[in-house]
């Protein structure tokens, strides 16, 4: 028993590493949890007692914690020293913290798991993804003005963080329409360094356009001088004004000369954005992406575990082209040569790594289609 509860050095040092609240007690909080782990295996009635061996002190105090935290939040007509002496509370408490615990650490919707986050083929692109992040948040400003790129980069990263979190949980088809969200990102991302100015002067004109659409733009002196450049514009395209909501979301398009000078420019994703963005191979995969993610029966009855494969598949192949425009364009311009030199050792040591992995799931998913067509 006891090996289950930390110490209480260990205990005091967690707290600080969560940055607990300093006015609270720790010797109560430290009972409490110590208190509750005694009482779950003491007690024969529980109906999942006995199940589960081992418990983490660690992740059930962060439970204790948050769960207390949330009542002291919400009773400010109590003090800390009364509200520890309620013993209906603090039962309430830690009733709520263990069951919390159990059902959302120790079970899972999801029984058939094809990985998890130490699984190689997730854990090693998860470790580039983080130190990429890492990296790119010193350029993410969340101004398009003057960050663009760097943010539509960094979000390309969270999306794809993202979509293994989801294969981590057992949620294989909503991982691949995450990547679906990743896919649109990543064809902006590469129509902009692809065709540099004036696309990006024309895309940064075109958001703006979009806020006033959806009126988050409150001066309607300033929202009634952007529509009438948006129907300027549309007149000179010759568009009508069903085609209003195309022209803002895709007109930036035009700002490239093949578009414009095309015979039937197509104010759309797939002959639009992703076309000229040069990953019109990707078009069937965004199709199949697209039915599940709009609730088609092939959400339902898809197969989870060519699922699973084909969406790390997708998630490496986009990987290693936004991963190529994070080394070409983003940091080439950083001054932190501490930053390249840790980057260059990091990739060094893991892509080769992640090429062999991504080879791996190709095959694995090819024998699965073979397997599927007997």
């Amino acid at each position: 028993m006891k090996e289950l509860i930390m110490s209480k050095e260990d205990f005091l040092k967690f707290y600080e590493n969560i940055h607990g609240n300093k006015e609270f007690d720790l010797d109560f909080l430290y009972s409490l949890l110590k208190d509750i782990i005694e009482s779950y295996y003491d007690d024969s009635n529980n109906f999942i007692s006995g199940q589960f061996k081992n418990i983490n002190a660690y992740v059930l105090f962060l439970y204790v914690y948050n769960e207390y935290l949330f009542f002291v939040d919400n009773l400010k007509n109590k003090s800390l020293e009364e509200l520890n002496k309620d013993e209906k509370l603090v039962m309430t408490i830690s009733s709520i913290s263990l069951d919390k615990y159990l059902t959302n650490e120790k079970i899972d919707i999801n029984e058939n798991y094809y990985g998890n986050k130490y699984t190689p083929s997730i854990s090693t692109l998860s470790l580039y993804l983080n130190f990429m992040g890492k990296i790119s948040s010193q350029f993410s400003k969340n101004n398009p003005n003057i960050s663009l790129v760097s943010d539509l980069l960094m979000k390309c990263i969270k999306i794809s963080k993202c979509s293994l979190d989801l294969l981590i949980d057992g949620f294989e088809s909503e991982a691949f329409s995450t990547w679906r969200t990743l896919h649109e990102t990543e064809c902006i991302l590469a129509i902009l360094i692809k065709y540099q100015e004036p696309v990006l002067k024309k895309y940064l004109q075109h958001m703006n356009y979009s806020l006033a659409y959806r009126k988050i733009i409150k001066d309607q002196d300033k929202l009634d001088e952007i529509f009438d450049e948006i129907k300027q514009g549309m007149r000179e395209k010759n568009l009508k004004s069903k085609d209003m909501k195309k022209y803002i979301e895709y007109g930036y398009l035009y700002a490239i000369e093949d578009f414009a000078n095309s015979e039937s420019p197509k104010l759309n994703f797939r002959d639009g954005v992703e076309k000229y963005a040069g990953l019109s191979n990707y078009s069937k995969l965004y199709e199949y992406s697209s039915e599940i993610a709009h609730s088609s029966p092939l959400m339902i009855y898809s197969n989870e575990y060519a699922l699973f494969h084909l969406t790390l598949i997708c998630l490496y192949e986009t990987f290693f082209r936004i991963e190529k425009i994070f080394s070409t364009h983003l940091l080439k311009v950083s001054s932190n040569q501490t930053f390249k030199d840790n980057y260059i050792k990091m990739r060094n040591i893991y892509f080769a790594f992640l090429v062999s992995i991504y080879n791996k799931e190709k095959e694995i998913y090819k024998n699965i289609n073979i397997k599927n067509s007997k």
